[in-house]
């Protein structure tokens, strides 16, 4: 679930939406005013933390196929 919260929220709902919203109509995914430069910034945070996520996700896929 973590990781779930990680990519779906962190990365793609509140990254990557926002970005595309912000880019078409200038406000967030939900109408609201955004510092796209803050937010640009916390994305760039989560990217850090993604690499470590996915070698915990390549953890899990070895110990599935033993």
């Amino acid at each position: 679930m973590d990781i779930n919260n990680f990519v779906v929220g962190e990365i793609w709902n509140d990254g990557f939406v926002n970005v595309g919203y912000y880019a078409s109509y200038g406000t967030d995914s939900t109408g609201q005013t955004i510092d796209i430069d803050l937010m640009l910034q916390q994305l760039g945070k989560s990217m850090e933390k993604k690499p470590e996520y996915d070698a915990y996700i390549q953890v899990l896929d070895q110990s599935m196929m033993m």
